[in-house]
């Protein structure tokens, strides 16, 4: 369907390779983010199984650690991966986060204590935000002002299937594999990742001097000096992401399992979110576009606001 393509096939196109390097990293893309989506559901459980290796942590301390320290450092890199991915190439970057991330989840599988699995939960980090940068490099550098968005759109759309796949199939293994075994399996997807992208990204385009990107210490100036930017990450952009990863990704798979239930059900209950988005995401955006032309206005800051009153009313409903 020309809906869920990453560009307007029907002519509008950045180039004429476009369609076809954004089609060739979209399979490895997905299989290095369902790699680690597989995990979701029972990494919590699987932490506190752990012995904490002379690690004085009281057990909730002892489960959340991996999935902070994998979202640190998510969240640290990224902002320089940017700038050396463009540097080095967009497929030698990616090539980098699926080795990266082929080594950090079979190591995972093995670990034998807290601080291994730290470990090895940073590396996977940083796997995750190597390929995700380079994925929306190649989306930025093959789409224009008239594809963008639908190549942005269908980006997003990859994490939101993976989402949805990866914590309901990786609670079902889990129940029947095992921990280890299904982080042995993310391995393997990773490694299948790797190789596709070896064999079908074309190799990386030379860059002239006139194109360098800005420093990095230029470029974060210019975004911090807009105060509208700022208050929207502040205020709006992280408290939804401590919402998604307190709840979803921590909370969820410990209470489900209290309440004697398997990480099968905590990983239909996260996948319950990445349904909610895929559904409600288009609808919701089409509908902020024609009441702009409509209205001749701006509603997007009332939506924002809405969205984040709806995710403290869960909260509280969560904690009744």
């Amino acid at each position: 369907d020309e809906r869920f393509t990453f560009v307007d096939v029907r002519g509008a196109r950045a180039g004429p390779d476009a369609a076809f390097v954004l089609g060739a990293m979209r399979t490895p893309f997905f299989l290095l983010l369902l790699a680690d989506d597989l995990s979701r559901a029972f990494l919590p459980l699987f932490a506190a199984g752990l012995p904490a290796g002379g690690l004085a942590l009281s057990p909730s301390r002892v489960a959340s650690l991996p999935v902070v320290v994998f979202m640190a450092v998510v969240a640290l890199s990224q902002p320089v991966l940017g700038g050396w991915s463009e540097r080095i190439g967009r497929r030698r970057s990616f090539l980098a986060g699926a080795g990266i991330a082929l080594v950090a989840h079979a190591l995972s599988a093995q670990s034998s204590s807290l601080p291994e699995l730290l470990a090895w939960r940073s590396a996977g980090g940083a796997a995750w935000a190597i390929a995700f940068v380079a994925a929306q490099g190649y989306v930025l550098d093959h789409t224009d002002s008239r594809t963008r968005t639908t190549g942005l759109a269908a980006f997003v759309g990859i994490i939101m299937v993976s989402l949805i796949c990866g914590p309901s199939i990786g609670g079902i293994l889990a129940d029947g594999m095992g921990h280890r075994g299904t982080l042995a399996l993310g391995a393997v997807l990773a490694g299948l990742g790797l190789v596709l992208a070896w064999r079908r990204l074309p190799p990386d385009a030379a860059r002239e001097a006139a194109q360098a990107p800005p420093a990095a210490r230029g470029r974060f100036a210019a975004v911090l000096a807009n105060r509208r930017f700022v208050a929207l990450l502040l205020l709006a952009a992280v408290p939804a992401k401590v919402i998604l990863i307190a709840f979803c990704y921590y909370l969820i798979p410990l209470y489900i399992v209290e309440l004697g239930s398997t990480a099968a059900m905590a990983g239909r209950l996260i996948m319950l979110y990445s349904v909610m988005m895929v559904i409600l995401v288009p609808w919701m955006a089409a509908w902020v576009v024609a009441r702009r032309g409509r209205e001749a206005a701006r509603p997007e800051p009332a939506f924002v606001a809405a969205g984040l009153a709806l995710s403290g009313l869960a909260g509280l409903a969560m904690a009744l």
